[in-house]
């Protein structure tokens, strides 16, 4: 497992001399669209031929890039060539061992996630503001929930982060959970003491699993959280669309060798994900990963700077207030805040 908890930023090239200015899917696929190949493949609109309004409107190289998967550009159910690199180059800009690319979203991560950690019949812990994918993830894995509270913040009506005190407290009572589901960061943005944790959970053999759908820019700029994944969490889905700057329904699912296989975690995703994956949702992912590596830091933080000017002018309109983050972290539940 190759993650760390030190607050610094991916470089361009790491230490394992990647090359993150490098998009390899991408350049696959635009070489193989400019070949001009006669296809005799799907999809039927046959390189946009088919498709003369979408052609005008969107550009012929995009319907050229929309292929199916070939010997020229890689499977994602067994990528053995710049789709591998391309997920590689994923995994090493996140600090984890495994990436996969995923075309349905992070629901789709989610629930690969949970039929990777248990069984029919198995307990897994979680907090009440699931996505409903996570609880669409249980009717699937015939697993059973054991919820556990979290922090509610009854003059704002929200509710917050789950503590370990918490958790520790539901396990007492639950000495059978297999596994624990945790949101990193919650819809509003706070996130809870996730190192601690996961160090916890992990001296008691329990995975960790994390939605962290909307902290796909966390660890490319130092103002914000970290990310689960360098925090050593077993698997992590964030959805790469939300804020990495792919393609809507591009997401990707982060996996750390230790208490659950890669096999068993690719075994799971090729039981339930399209054998007809999106080239054009796969090649965002590999660009926005790029952008994430390079330009994440600068970007990052103009658009927290934007943010701060916004909260500050919402702030002087009578009857409106921002959270701010120097009132509500360290709260119960509240570790940090983006």
């Amino acid at each position: 497992m190759k993650y760390s908890t030190e607050r610094m930023l991916p470089m361009p090239c790491s230490k394992l001399m990647i090359n993150h200015y490098k998009t390899p899917l991408l350049e696959g696929v635009y070489n193989y669209a400019l070949k001009d190949v006669t296809c005799f493949d799907v999809p039927g609109h046959k390189m946009g031929n088919g498709l003369p309004q979408l052609q005008e409107l969107w550009g012929e190289l995009v319907l050229k890039m929309d292929i199916n998967s070939s010997p020229f550009v890689d499977n994602l159910s067994h990528p053995h060539t710049i789709i591998k690199e391309a997920e590689e180059l994923l995994a090493d800009a996140y600090g984890c061992d495994n990436a996969f690319m995923l075309v349905n979203g992070s629901t789709s991560g989610i629930q690969y996630m949970v039929m990777s950690a248990i069984n029919n019949g198995d307990k897994i812990l979680m907090p009440r503001n699931v996505h409903k994918s996570a609880i669409n993830a249980l009717i699937l894995a015939g697993a059973k929930p054991v919820f556990v509270s979290s922090e509610l913040d009854d003059n704002l009506g929200i509710a917050n982060g789950i503590t370990l005190k918490a958790i520790k407290h539901a396990l007492d009572l639950n000495q059978d959970v297999k596994a624990l589901l945790i949101l990193h960061p919650t819809y509003f943005g706070v996130t809870s003491d996730l190192e601690e944790i996961i160090k916890f959970c992990h001296k008691l053999g329990l995975p960790v699993l994390v939605d962290q759908a909307h902290g796909a820019h966390f660890g490319f700029c130092k103002s914000t959280p970290l990310s689960a994944t360098r925090l050593g969490a077993d698997l992590v889905t964030t959805s790469m669309h939300k804020t990495g700057g792919a393609l809507t329904q591009a997401s990707a699912l982060f996996h750390n060798e230790g208490l659950i296989s890669k096999d068993k975690v690719r075994a799971t995703i090729n039981l339930l994900q399209t054998t007809s994956a999106s080239y054009l949702l796969m090649c965002s992912i590999d660009a926005a990963r790029k952008q994430l590596v390079i330009e994440g830091d600068d970007r990052l933080n103009k658009l927290y700077s934007l943010a701060a000017h916004a909260r500050r002018n919402i702030d002087n309109i009578a009857g409106f207030k921002c959270i701010a983050k120097s009132e509500y972290i360290n709260k119960e539940g509240i570790f940090d805040f983006d």
